[in-house]
């Protein structure tokens, strides 16, 4: 069998979110294809129009009105394609979604099908499920394989969250699910819990590969507490708990509601938060009507500003409601260790997060719905400096030796060059 130089390799990535569009997910795989440009793949991207996303501001004003678009950002060519997203159902959050991802599906498989030919399609779970079968359809049309990096696990995430009770409605959507496996040449996961639920499912094992999350570690370095970031929102001079990522429903928010209240007489100790994410506004309304004056919402800062962001945290903070602690594994956890500074987790004991936690001796873990544990957590690391600077250090040591960028980019490439016989 005749194989290809890397430089003929055409890599379709195929994502429903990306920039101008700005989050974790999009830094991670922005690396990876940069990474893979630099060793001569030609990538194409397929995804979205930018659209209104609840908990986000931004309009993108310059994308309205249009259908289809091919574009190129840093020397990419990225094929754009509609979501409908009617503003005016904004306040109506699950059906605006279902909306976002049909449409989306569809005009993506549309456009994928007149886009030319590749050897191989990198898919981001997202939708879930939905463009895990418009990657079979593509793929078995352009005659290629498709690798499904996945980052949640669809529907087993909708039974625990009650969101399908109807047996049979849940069996079709797991018909679904397990058919999206079996088709892919390779399946990339998050955490070995991940892997562990697929190997569970019937799916074989040499078809699973282990791609955690990473930071950049040249970019996300310790700084010091005194920049410009902390000066500018005068938190140099208070016990910072940093929440840096998205308000949403994936976190346990009432626990860290409640533990702000447990500490509000601590005069030194901020809770703060990017004001992004689609719970964002109703989150800060309860923080309002509490009187929690120790909650504290900026603005969303860009991403040269982010460094100075975690730098200005005592504690970094990561939360996942049980519905989403087995498999889930927030990026912000690497961004918070790769800053050297320690971690609170409010987990599931059993979860990846907590694993991470204990593995690397980086911080603590709390149990979702243990409010006075969380404080007590926090003022225990308050008052004892040498402890954060040695989970903080011991947090930078881990991501350095298992989350570096460099590392899990050749993972990715190494799993393309097998599905395309290199």
């Amino acid at each position: 069998m005749m194989t290809k130089s890397k430089k003929n390799i055409k890599v379709l990535f195929y994502t429903m979110n990306w920039y101008p569009f700005e989050g974790s997910i999009q830094h991670i795989y922005r690396t990876v294809l940069k990474h893979l440009k630099e060793r001569g793949y030609e990538i194409t991207i397929l995804t979205s129009i930018p659209y209104f996303l609840n908990g986000r501001e931004e309009r993108w004003a310059s994308y309205r009105g249009k259908a289809f678009i091919t574009e190129h950002r840093e020397g990419i060519r990225t094929v754009r394609t509609f979501v409908l997203s009617p503003y005016f159902m904004r306040r109506f959050k699950v059906p605006i979604r279902i909306i976002n991802c049909i449409s989306f599906a569809f005009s993506s498989l549309l456009a994928g099908l007149f886009i030319g030919k590749y050897d191989v399609i990198l898919t981001v779970s997202h939708p879930p499920l939905l463009i895990g079968l418009a990657s079979f359809i593509m793929g078995k049309i352009k005659g290629c394989k498709y690798v499904y990096s996945l980052q949640d696990i669809y529907p087993d995430i909708l039974r625990d969250l009650g969101m399908v009770k109807n047996g049979k409605i849940f069996n079709f959507l797991r018909k679904i699910e397990l058919f999206i496996y079996e088709k892919a040449g390779k399946i990339c996961v998050l955490s070995s819990q991940m892997a562990d639920n697929l190997s569970q499912k019937g799916i074989n094992p040499e078809k699973i590969e282990l791609t955690p999350h990473f930071t950049d570690l040249n970019t996300i370095v310790p700084l010091s507490k005194q920049n410009p970031f902390a000066r500018e929102y005068r938190l140099d001079s208070k016990f910072v708990v940093l929440f840096p990522g998205s308000v949403s429903y994936r976190s346990d928010l009432d626990t860290i509601l409640e533990s702000a209240k447990i500490l509000s007489d601590e005069e030194n100790i901020r809770f703060v938060f990017m004001e992004r994410g689609e719970l964002k506004d109703a989150f800060r309304r309860k923080a309002a009507s509490r009187g929690l004056e120790n909650m504290v919402f900026l603005p969303f800062q860009p991403a040269e500003r982010f460094p100075q962001v975690l730098a200005s945290a005592d504690v970094g903070l990561v939360s996942l409601d049980r519905e989403f602690s087995a498999y889930s594994v927030p990026s912000k956890i690497y961004n918070i260790m790769a800053s050297a500074r320690p971690v609170i987790a409010v987990v599931d004991e059993n979860s990846e997060v907590s694993r991470i936690v204990r593995e690397a001796e980086c911080g603590l873990s709390v149990p979702p719905g243990n409010a006075g544990l969380l404080a007590e957590r926090i003022r225990e690391l308050a008052v004892d400096k040498g402890k954060r600077e040695e989970m903080g250090q011991n947090g930078r040591i881990f991501v350095e030796r298992y989350h570096d960028q460099t590392g899990i980019c050749q993972k990715y490439e190494q799993v393309i060059c097998r599905e395309i016989n290199i």
